[in-house]
Parts: C-alpha cells; structure tokens; sequence
C-alpha cells in the first residue's frame, strides 16, 4: 500500500476524482516503482468559482530524490476540466520521473562497466 494522501481544501472530495488518483500513482508505481510518498492536492482558487480552473499540486518521493508538480492552469483552459488537470499533472510527472530513472540506470551500468 502506497503512503499517498489526497486532498481537496477548496471543495468536497470527489470519490471519483480520489479513484482516478490513486490509479494515476498505481501506475507510476507499478511502471517505476520506489515510491515512498505522494501528496496530492486537488485545489479550486475562490478567484476562479464561477468558471474554475482546477490547480493540481503533487508532491512524489522516491529513495534519494523529490518531484513536485504543480500546474499553471490559467494558461490552459482544458483544466476547467479536473481530469485534463489531472492527466497534464501526472504525463509532467511520469515525464520527470522516466528521466531520473533512466540517469539512475545508466549511472548503474557506468559502474559496472569500470
């Protein structure tokens, strides 16, 4: 089981949003694994309540390195929709974390290669 908390402060929790979360990091965890912590927040800024424009902030530790991202969503009017939020957040973060892994196993091999 995943050390992974998911909040909302801005509005109710949306099972549903909180489901495909979870399977968001699941995926990341199965593909990269070593994930220690993950801290989602899924947020709704008062400016915006008439037209909201959703702020995804994740928080991702693994042994030796920490990934934060967090989404400008003004600059793309997709994220009025939560789940485009979503999948933007987590394809910066499957990004960052497919480049670390790929240093962290070239830097092994270098290693062995000496």
């Amino acid at each position: 089981m995943l050390n992974c908390q998911i909040d909302f402060p801005d509005s109710q929790v949306s099972p549903a949003v909180k489901d495909k979360i979870m399977d968001e990091i699941e995926a990341l965890n199965d593909r990269y694994g070593n994930i220690t912590t993950c801290h989602v927040s899924v947020r709704i800024p008062h400016k915006h309540k008439e037209h909201p424009f959703f702020h995804i902030h994740v928080r991702l530790e693994v042994p030796g390195k920490t990934f934060i991202v967090g989404k400008e969503p003004e600059k793309n009017s997709e994220h009025r929709d939560v789940y485009l939020a979503l999948r933007d957040s987590f394809d910066v973060l499957e990004r960052r974390l497919r480049k670390h892994f790929e240093k962290v196993k070239n830097h092994l091999h270098h290693k062995k290669a000496m």
